[in-house]
């Protein structure tokens, strides 16, 4: 399924099996949609979006490393300064 979890370090009872294809960040930017198409576009890419950091409980710049794996993408993500 496209856009569906199967997988997660953050929290994998509340994410695996949800559909986040359509999920936008707090700029409004179909931030998975563009995980997918980067990956379309090249074998691996960065994305960058804005999203809650529980740590400090504010909306922060983000960036994503993902890699196109067979029919997976796979992210992983920091927080900026």
């Amino acid at each position: 399924d496209q856009g569906v979890y199967h997988a997660s370090g953050a929290a994998p009872e509340a994410l695996v099996g949800l559909k986040v294809l359509d999920t936008t960040d707090a700029a409004g930017t179909p931030l998975f949609r563009e995980m997918i198409d980067a990956t379309r576009k090249a074998p691996e890419a960065t994305v960058r979006y804005v999203w809650l950091n529980r740590t400090t409980n504010k909306v922060e710049p983000k960036a994503s490393y993902v890699r196109k794996i067979g029919d997976y993408v796979l992210g992983v993500g920091h927080y900026l300064e």
